[in-house]
């Protein structure tokens, strides 16, 4: 059968974003499909409700704070010191774009709403997801598939919508594109309760698509070790200097070298400045990769990184992000999976070095009951959805 996926593929320079995008497409190619992303450039898209006047005023402040957030992006590489991050930064994001262009599979031609529907004489069936396709502040009707034809398998897979409530206003509108799905999962539990009364189907939560391949399928990608020392590695979206600082004062403890990928959202940050011995930027997300296997401690606030130190059998604390209730939703949800809530720093008393310290290892020869039983049914929720007439 052949998929299109719709996702925040185009143009990504997201390493957990890029690297779920990979792994839908390779988890449906390898049971015998053929399936691609749909590069879908939504920058001229009107909006996801008809009346802008219906927007709230929450998600207004999170259109305009993304808007100045990309504007400082622009100014970042347009102008900086000598031009030294500038060209980090550039470094940075071709690594990027060439994993997004090389080594997921993807239609030649990009789309946008004006031409979305054409996609309907290539693909049998649709998937959106999965990522934050589904986030109040991100969704679009391409999100939704709307340009699908009735004709057509409509499924959402592992779609995060990654909030504990929408805003009624908005769930009028999930509602209407809802109805023609044949099949629809979440990411996250939470979630089912949200949109389980406006979906015409039963919502199931599935796995993250990275969770879908193994340890050793994502060994037969990693790149080779690029650290020769013992280190740590730190990942860092948020901008919380009192977690570098635990992290500082951990490293000294352990008398190990810190590793980091700093300013990851092309801004410069003034709390990576000083941060970490090794700052890196010529990394590739199979080097991402590299870097969380041969750690041997990770500390991060990204939900990828954090699947990635469970897939690899890492020491890891993953801290609460201090940008909002939103993004512990996933990170909660993830160590639960594990029962591993001890390794979700979610309060100022397990971000402190004493309770970092007073943790045992993590025993990865046991049996995750959770985990296996969750990724048993993603497979399942695939094969029937993809079977339905």
């Amino acid at each position: 059968m052949k998929i299109g996926i719709v996702t925040h593929y185009y143009k990504s320079l997201n390493y957990g974003g890029n690297l779920q995008a990979y792994a839908l497409c390779k988890y449906l190619n390898d049971i015998g499909h053929d399936a691609m992303q749909i590069p879908y450039d939504r920058s001229a898209d009107a909006g996801f409700l008809n009346n802008q006047s219906f927007l709230s005023v929450q998600t207004c402040r999170i259109r305009r704070m993304l808007a100045r957030t990309y504007r400082r992006f622009i100014a970042t590489l347009k102008k900086n010191d000598k031009g030294t991050l500038s060209s980090e930064f550039k470094v940075r994001h071709q690594r990027l774009y060439e994993f997004n262009q090389k080594d997921i599979p993807h239609t030649s031609k990009i789309y946008n709403h004006r031409n979305i529907k054409e996609v309907n004489g290539i693909f049998d069936a649709f998937i959106t997801g999965s990522d934050q396709v589904w986030h109040p502040s991100a969704v679009c009707g391409a999100y939704f598939l709307d340009f699908a034809k009735p004709t057509k398998l409509k499924i959402s897979y592992a779609a995060s919508i990654a909030v504990d409530e929408i805003d009624k206003v908005y769930l009028k509108r999930y509602e209407q594109s809802l109805k023609t799905f044949s099949a629809v999962s979440v990411r996250e539990e939470n979630s089912i309760s949200i949109i389980k009364d406006i979906s015409p189907v039963e919502v199931v939560a599935t796995l993250d698509p990275t969770l879908l391949l193994s340890k050793e399928q994502w060994e037969t990608v990693c790149s080779p070790r690029l650290i020769t020392d013992d280190y740590i590695f730190c990942y860092f979206l948020g901008d919380d200097k009192a977690h570098r600082d635990t992290v500082a004062e951990f490293a000294k403890l352990k008398n190990m070298k810190i590793v980091t990928m700093p300013n990851l959202h092309g801004t410069v940050r003034e709390c990576d400045n000083d941060f970490g011995d090794e700052q890196l930027y010529d990394i590739s997300p199979l080097d991402f990769l590299s870097l969380v296997k041969y750690s041997q401690y990770t500390f991060t606030d990204s939900f990828h990184a954090s699947v990635f130190s469970l897939l690899f059998e890492k020491e890891f604390f993953a801290f609460k992000r201090n940008s909002g209730k939103d993004m512990g939703v996933r990170l909660r949800n993830l160590t639960e999976l594990f029962d591993l809530q001890c390794r979700y720093c979610d309060s100022n008393e397990k971000s402190t070095i004493n309770y970092i310290m007073s943790q045992n290892e993590i025993n990865y020869s046991v049996e995750f009951k959770k985990f296996n039983e969750m990724k048993r049914r993603s497979i399942a929720f695939l094969d029937t959805a993809l079977k339905a007439d």
